[in-house]
């Protein structure tokens, strides 16, 4: 049943990315409700009752990560700032998963938290000037982003090889995903930057759901 859940998913994601490509608006609002639901479902079928902290984590922040799709559906900078928030939990949620769900403590080594502070500043140097009112908000919210990476990155060692790269891997698409959408809006249109925001975005929140449940089998 996990396995049939997860090739859902996918189904539907690629029918939301099919949707975005095509300009297929009903498809779109029909898809992309669908997908955070799904891996929740996922995960509650793979768990098979074994409840845990991290696992009850991670349920949190896909369900404030559905939030904030809902909310990013409307339009409007209300729409905008509400995902925004929505997201920033999730993404504190997922930091704090990413510190439960290892073989013991992770190395908090103030050397390696060096390019997520480069990719922030340049990144805000950016955006930043052309960010008005939501300036604030979208500074928090790479605070938020880059802590839930940096978390991700130092799982090295503590949990095994696989469940790193994927929880890794997911993050780092997180913040390519929401790199894009924010350049899309402040900065300068992106060709298709709706196809590779949801490509990017759901390959992310697959691979760390699939990392963290990887590491508590």
């Amino acid at each position: 049943m996990p396995k049939i859940v997860l090739g859902i998913y996918l189904v539907v994601g690629s029918l939301n990315i099919y949707a975005q490509y095509f300009d297929q608006h009903d498809l779109h609002l029909y898809t992309k409700p669908l997908l955070m639901p799904l891996l929740i479902f996922h995960l509650y079928r793979y768990s098979d009752g074994n409840i845990t902290l991290p696992r009850m984590l991670l349920v949190a922040a896909l369900l404030f990560s559905w939030l904030g799709d809902l909310l990013l559906m409307g339009s409007g900078d209300l729409y905008f700032l509400g995902g925004l928030v929505s997201f920033l939990v999730a993404h504190l949620f997922y930091a704090v998963v990413f510190y439960r769900a290892a073989d013991r403590k992770s190395r908090l080594n103030a050397l390696s938290l060096i390019p997520f502070l480069v990719f922030g500043l340049v990144i805000l140097y950016i955006l930043i000037p052309r960010t008005g009112n939501l300036a604030l908000g979208i500074i928090i919210y790479a605070i938020g982003i880059l802590i839930m990476a940096f978390m991700a990155s130092i799982r090295k060692g503590v949990t095994s090889t696989l469940s790193f790269y994927l929880v890794f891997g997911g993050a780092i698409l997180f913040v390519i995903s929401d790199s894009l959408i924010a350049f899309d809006k402040f900065y300068n249109p992106i060709v298709h930057s709706d196809v590779m925001i949801m490509t990017t975005y759901i390959a992310a929140q697959l691979l760390i759901v699939r990392g963290v449940l990887i590491h508590q089998s």
